[in-house]
């Protein structure tokens, strides 16, 4: 039982520390969607916008993923309960994309159609906004705006 409860600690505190620092990349980089849609409506689509959003939402992504195993390994969790389901629901197959982009599953070319990093998208205000690296990368460049 103390071998349990020493587990059960540590989880619980690397849960807390990790969600610190997913919600400190949150705060910290919280302008660069702003900044993004402010540059779509200047027309500017300029590589460090881009560059800007896709580091965002890897580290999201990453750090999300990171959050879902510490939670997961907590020992006394009951992988039936309706509080883990529901939780394990809402993230979705998370893990499949950060294996995509953390490995890009040992191969270049897969099954996936479209740009090899994916595309974000987001709707802001009523307008839905897509940023992509643009296939080929001759002009590596592809964003949009999109208003109903």
């Amino acid at each position: 039982m103390n071998k349990i409860c020493t587990r059960l600690f540590q989880t619980v505190i690397l849960l807390d520390r990790q969600y610190l620092i997913t919600e400190h990349l949150i705060e910290s980089t919280r302008g660069v969607l702003p900044a993004f849609e402010q540059a779509m409506e200047e027309q500017q689509q300029g590589l460090p916008y881009v560059l800007a959003v896709y580091n965002y939402v890897f580290g999201l992504v990453d750090h999300l993923v990171r959050y879902e195993k510490i939670a997961f390994s907590l020992p006394i969790l009951n992988q039936k309960s309706a509080e883990f389901r529901t939780f394990a629901a809402a993230m979705g197959n998370l893990k499949d994309i950060r294996n995509q982009l953390q490995h890009i599953n040992n191969e270049i070319e897969n099954d996936n159609s479209g740009p090899l990093l994916g595309t974000v998208c987001w709707i802001s205000n009523g307008d839905q906004f897509l940023v992509s690296f643009k296939e080929p990368l001759k002009n590596p460049l592809k964003s949009i705006q999109i208003q109903d």
